[in-house]
């Protein structure tokens, strides 16, 4: 008996122990500056003992949301904070303190294809296309652009090939006309065949207005602006 106690503790100290690495290992936050807009505070927080711990209590607590924390040293206030960022939201208070994010999330990386490069931040939290936008925008970036096969063909090597990805194009203001939002040009009839699967766009059921990249397929198709993807920013 005595002895399964002590197995039963043993691996119970080593699950505890995984346990606190992996939550450790995933809070690595980087404090952030100069953001145009203020990010999503999930509640109205707690007090907590430092920063490290509020860290890992924000992912305890929201598993799914917590993408940083707001904290201040001197009062020990920690605030949750979620994936996106808006205009209207309030930059952080004094009484908040410094705001932290996760490591990689809002920050911009560069890649090329050939000739054609892209600054782009890919998130995959998932937002509505509204959402992402107004995020991308906060970031000083938009919605990415694949007007031209190079920057198409680049695309695909920003993202995961299994997720369904916004994009910035729509259809919102006239329909049938699909417009890349960063630069307010229709899709050029030549390259509209090769990105877009077969049949689509097709406005199914009267309000799919906004494109997204089809997971698996290397196309793109309409949908629901209102449903929630992964999101890819670019910086012209």
């Amino acid at each position: 008996m005595k002895g399964c106690v002590g197995i039963m503790f043993s691996v119970l100290i080593v699950y505890l122990a995984i346990s606190t690495q992996s939550l450790t290992d995933s809070s690595m936050f980087h404090k952030s500056n100069n953001l145009l807009c203020g990010p999503t505070r999930l509640s109205l927080g707690w007090i907590d003992k430092s920063k490290s711990s509020c860290a890992i209590n924000c992912q305890i607590k929201y598993p799914n949301d917590c993408q940083g924390f707001m904290y201040n040293k001197f009062t020990r206030s920690c605030t949750p904070v979620g994936p996106n960022l808006r205009p209207n939201n309030a930059q952080p208070s004094v009484t908040e303190g410094d705001l932290y994010f996760r490591d990689g999330i809002f920050q911009f990386n560069t890649r090329s294809n050939g000739s054609t490069t892209a600054v782009y931040a890919y998130f995959t939290h998932p937002l509505n296309y509204t959402d992402a936008t107004l995020t991308c925008a906060c970031l000083n970036a938009h919605l990415y652009v694949a007007d031209n096969l190079l920057k198409y063909g680049l695309m695909f090597l920003l993202i995961d090939f299994d997720q369904s990805v916004w994009i910035g194009l729509d259809d919102l203001d006239h329909e049938g006309v699909f417009i890349w939002v960063a630069t307010g040009q229709p899709v050029d009839p030549f390259l509209k065949p090769f990105i877009f699967e077969t049949f689509q766009p097709d406005n199914r059921n009267g309000n799919e207005d906004c494109v997204f990249e089809q997971p698996g397929l290397l196309r793109l198709n309409d949908a629901p602006c209102s449903l929630q993807m992964a999101y890819l920013c670019e910086r012209s």
